[in-house]
C-alpha cells in the first residue's frame, strides 16, 4: 500500500508538466525475452526531444495499444510513462499504437515483433575444432547481435553483429579460439529501431528487442 501510494503521488506530481503535443517526442518500445512469457510495451512522451523527461498526457489525450487504453505510471528518474504487459504466446502478427492528443489529432504506428528461436536444441558440449552452427527460426537474411562469454577473468569473448546466411549463424574454430575451455554463456539479441510513421514536430522512435540465452561447455575435441 505504501508503494502504491508513492506511485500515485509521483503520477500526480507529473501533472504539472502537461504540455502541447507538438512539444512531445514519442518514444515507444516493445521488449521480450525467451522464457519470460510476456512482452512489455512502454510508451514515453518526452518533453522537447529524445533526452527529455517523460510527461503525463493531458486528460483530454490518450495512448492505447491494440485498442486498449494504457494507464500512466511514473518513475523518479525518468518521469511518466504508459505501459502494458502481454502474453508472448499469440503476440505474433501486426500491432498498433495509437496516440490521440488533446486536440483530437490521432497518430498511429504499426509493427510486428521480432520473435526468433533456435531450430534445434544446443548441444551440452561443443567442440572447438568443429565450430558451432546455429539454425535460427523466424529470421532469414537478417542479423543478430551475438554475445559469447566464458568464465575466465581476462577472456575477451565474442561480441559482434552477425548477418544470417540461409537462416544460419556460424562460429568457426578461429572464432571459438577467443573463448576458454569450460562453461560458455550464449546470448542472441534481435534489436530494431526506426522512426515513427506519424509524429508531431519533435519526432519519435520505435525500439523493438527480443533475446534468448543458452549455456554449453566448450572443449577441444
Amino acid at each position: 500500500m505504501v508503494l502504491l501510494a508513492a506511485c500515485n503521488a509521483a503520477v500526480r506530481q507529473e501533472e504539472k508538466f502537461k504540455t502541447a503535443a507538438d512539444m512531445l517526442y514519442m518514444d515507444y518500445q516493445a521488449t521480450g525475452e525467451e522464457g519470460r512469457d510476456e512482452v512489455t510495451v512502454r510508451l514515453v512522451f518526452r518533453y522537447g526531444g529524445p533526452e527529455g523527461r517523460g510527461m503525463l498526457l493531458d486528460t483530454s489525450a490518450s495512448a492505447s495499444f491494440d485498442g486498449q487504453l494504457l494507464i500512466a505510471d511514473s518513475s523518479k528518474m525518468g518521469g511518466a510513462y504508459y505501459e502494458g504487459r502481454y502474453l508472448a504466446e499469440g503476440f505474433e502478427g501486426l500491432h498498433q499504437i495509437e496516440y490521440r492528443d488533446g486536440t483530437g489529432k490521432v497518430y498511429v504506428d504499426t509493427f510486428s515483433f521480432p520473435f526468433f528461436s533456435l531450430a534445434a536444441a544446443l548441444p551440452a558440449t561443443v567442440s572447438r575444432a568443429k565450430g558451432l552452427e546455429l539454425e535460427i527460426n523466424g529470421l532469414k537474411g537478417d542479423w543478430l547481435h551475438a554475445l559469447l562469454t566464458d568464465t575466465s577473468f581476462y577472456g575477451r569473448g565474442i561480441d559482434r553483429m552477425d548477418t544470417l546466411t540461409d537462416g544460419k549463424l556460424a562460429f568457426t574454430p578461429q572464432d571459438l579460439g577467443r573463448l576458454k575451455n569450460g562453461p560458455v554463456h550464449l546470448e542472441l539479441y534481435r534489436e530494431k529501431e526506426r522512426g515513427l510513421d506519424q509524429t508531431g514536430r519533435q519526432g519519435g522512435r520505435l525500439y523493438l528487442s527480443y533475446n534468448l540465452s543458452r549455456e554449453f561447455v566448450l572443449n577441444e575435441e
